[in-house]
This record gives C-alpha cells, sequence and structure tokens, in this order.
C-alpha cells in the first residue's frame, strides 16, 4: 500500500471479492491481497488484468458501480466511517437550527459570608440542618479578630 500513495496517482482502480481477505495471483507472480474483501490500485496492467478476468466471469471477483475508483484521500480504512459521521453530525446541526434552547444568561452573583448567612438563616422558617447548626448556636459572640 506505500507503493501506491508514494506514486503520486490520485485515483485508484478499487476490485471487491466475495472471499473477504484472500489473495489473487497475477501472470508475473505478483499477489492482489484482498484485504477486507477490497483491493485498490493505481497500476493499469493490474487493473486491466482484473477487469479481464471479470469479465471472463470470474467467481469470487468483482466490482460495484458506485465504487469503481477512490481518490487518495479515501484510502483511509476509516474513511467511510468519517464521512458518515459527519455527516450525521451536519444533519444534525440543521435539525437544531429552528429549535428554542432558552436563554442562559448568569445573573449578578451574591458574594455570601458567614455573617450574612446567619442573618438570613435568623429569618427561614426550616429547621437548622444538624451540620451547620443554628444562627443562635455557632458560639460566636462578637470577637474580633486582630484587636487587642
Amino acid at each position: 500500500m506505500a507503493d501506491l500513495i508514494e506514486s503520486g496517482k490520485d485515483l485508484y482502480d478499487v476490485f471487491f471479492s466475495h472471499t473477504p481477505n484472500s489473495n489473487f495471483v497475477f501472470p508475473n507472480g505478483e499477489l492482489a491481497a484482498f484485504i477486507g474483501g477490497r483491493y485498490v490500485t493505481n497500476d493499469p496492467a493490474k487493473a486491466a488484468y482484473l477487469q479481464y478476468e471479470i469479465d471472463k466471469g470470474h467467481p469470487t471477483i468483482y466490482r460495484k458501480e458506485d465504487c469503481m475508483s477512490l481518490d487518495k484521500a479515501d484510502l483511509a480504512p476509516d474513511a467511510e466511517y468519517r464521512k458518515r459521521v459527519i455527516a450525521e453530525y451536519l444533519a444534525d446541526q440543521e435539525a437544531q437550527k429552528g429549535k428554542d434552547m432558552g436563554k442562559y444568561e448568569q445573573g449578578n452573583l451574591n458574594v455570601t459570608d458567614t455573617g450574612s448567612f446567619a442573618e438570613g438563616a435568623a429569618d427561614s422558617s426550616s429547621a437548622a440542618s444538624s451540620a451547620a447548626g443554628s444562627a443562635s448556636n455557632t458560639g460566636v459572640t462578637g470577637i474580633k479578630i486582630g484587636s487587642k
């Protein structure tokens, strides 16, 4: 496959086999390795010979009308999967365009310290939680830290 990519040609002939992982031997002894049932080549002689075999009625090698050749970028094993995922993503984005997703605006944050929390807790009618205690049971009685 490295020789295919280094050749500089952009289109590759594609052949398929009913036997997923098989080899076809050319008359000169070279192999056409069908990996996952697919073989690609940019060698016109190999492509012509495989087409000749198909025309003679080879039992396992065939071509698909919708995939006679591939571009160099489509040779990657995951190229078809990538195209499908990207198409699904773009279709989903297009479907989401008209939907009302609401407004997400952050209001002003109220920075709270223990003093303002105690004031709010004193006005509350709910019972104090066991972790926080109640405002009157904190044990702090007006001591100023840092004064003599």
